[in-house]
């Protein structure tokens, strides 16, 4: 996906979602088992990658499911929501900055190795698969509304927070690829 494109609409958070979904599955397939949890100078592995991004849309795909009212203790947006373009820069921004935890934030399991490949693709399915009916849930005005908090980039709209996890999807999905295309020059 050319994440230059415009999305804005809850279809095209959906579809692009589902996009980016499909992509960090198809990186992870391709990826050969002897090289899934090897680091390349002091980089994460696509284990360590991947499992982040589970880490971190689990909790999203869970929230997308509860009640609103639930959500009014995180804040109400009265601005709307930026858009994808400019949430994208300020992340590369704070990126750029050195502003992420070296951690991943606590987003990623201790015990990698002692999950499986297929495991880790089946929880990240899983994941993926919940997202479009949960997000369809939502009006358009209330994705705008209703707001979340993000640990590098305080608090979002879930409209907002939609954008970030497309991107963030991008982000690591990128990484992978470099990772196994440095394994494959061996």
């Amino acid at each position: 996906m050319e994440l230059s494109k415009t999305i804005h609409s809850k279809s095209e958070i959906i579809q692009s979602l589902q996009e980016s979904f499909d992509r960090v599955t198809a990186c992870v397939e391709s990826t050969p088992n002897e090289i899934f949890y090897h680091k390349k100078d002091d980089k994460w592995s696509v284990a360590e990658n991947l499992s982040h991004l589970i880490q971190s849309t689990k909790p999203l795909a869970s929230v997308l499911k509860k009640n609103k009212l639930f959500l009014l203790g995180f804040g109400i947006s009265m601005s709307g929501s930026d858009k994808f373009e400019t949430l994208r820069s300020n992340y590369l921004l704070k990126l750029s900055q050195g502003l992420a935890p070296a951690n991943g934030g606590g987003f990623i399991s201790k015990n990698i190795k002692s999950t499986s490949k297929e495991k880790f693709l089946e929880n990240w399915n899983l994941i993926g698969s919940k997202f479009p009916s949960r997000i369809d849930r939502w009006s358009e005005n209330s994705l705008d509304r209703f707001k979340l908090p993000h640990p590098l980039l305080g608090k979002l709209t879930v409209r907002e927070m939609m954008f970030f996890t497309i991107f963030h999807n991008e982000h690591h999905l990128r990484t992978m690829k470099i990772l196994n295309e440095s394994f494959h020059k061996i």
